[in-house]
C-alpha cells in the first residue's frame, strides 16, 4: 500500500513526539547525592592538605648556658661557650663545642666531639649514650 505525504508526516510526527518525552534535563543539586562528588572535579570537598594546627609554645628551661639553683645546661649552635662561675652539676647537650668552666662538681654530657676546661677540682664526669669516649674534659 503506497503511503501518502499525510501519512508519513503524521508518523513522523508521531516519533518526534515520543522522542521529545523520553528526554531529561540537566540535574539539580538536590538529584545528586553528596557522595557522588569527585575528589579531581571543581566541587571537591576532598582535602589534599591537613588543616592549620597551633604550633604549642614550649617552655625553655631556664638554666640554658646559666646557672640555675646549681645546674646549668649547655646547649648552644656556637662552637663554644662559657660558664666562668661554674656551677653544681652541667650538663653539656651540644656537639663539637669548647666550652670554659668554674668550678663544677659533675659534669655530665650528653652531645659528642665536646672539649670541656674547668677550674678548680676535676669534676665527676658522666657520659650518656653515643657520646661516651667522645668528649674530654681537662683542667686549665
Amino acid at each position: 500500500m503506497p503511503q501518502t505525504p499525510i501519512a508519513a508526516s503524521l508518523a513522523g510526527l508521531a516519533l518526534l513526539a515520543t522522542l521529545t518525552g523520553c528526554t531529561t534535563s540537566a540535574p539539580t543539586a538536590a538529584d545528586i547525592p553528596a557522595s557522588t562528588s569527585s575528589p579531581t572535579g571543581p566541587t571537591s570537598t576532598a582535602r589534599t592538605t591537613p588543616p592549620a594546627t597551633a604550633t604549642p609554645e614550649v617552655e625553655l628551661p631556664s638554666n640554658i648556658n646559666t646557672c640555675v639553683d646549681g645546674q646549668a645546661l649547655i646547649n648552644t649552635t656556637q662552637k663554644t661557650a662559657s660558664l666562668p662561675d661554674g656551677c653544681d652539676t652541667v650538663f653539656v647537650q651540644t656537639e663539637d663545642a669548647t666550652i670554659d668552666l668554674g668550678p663544677t662538681k659533675k659534669l655530665v654530657f650528653e652531645g659528642h666531639g665536646n672539649t670541656v676546661t674547668y677550674t678548680g677540682e676535676a669534676p665527676e664526669i658522666i657520659e650518656a649514650g653515643e657520646s661516651v669516649g667522645t668528649n674530654s674534659a681537662v683542667a686549665k
